[in-house]
């Protein structure tokens, strides 16, 4: 699966687990969610972030915004 999720996600794990590109994903996600108001789940799932990358994400939206 692809996606501007995949693609985020992607480029925060080349660059390492603390780079920009993982809390911008994470920011999306919150956005979506909020805006739109999505799940967590559908939010995802609208970004295009694989299944298996949903436990990474999921553990720093529990993590207060910044």
């Amino acid at each position: 699966m692809g996606g501007m999720g995949q693609a985020i996600y992607d480029e925060a794990f080349e660059k390492g687990e603390d780079s920009g590109s993982l809390k911008r994903l994470v920011a999306c996600v919150r956005e979506l969610m909020k805006n739109l108001n999505l799940t967590t789940d559908a939010a995802l799932k609208a970004l295009g972030v694989p299944r298996e990358e949903w436990p990474d994400v999921m553990e720093r939206l529990e993590k207060p915004a910044r």
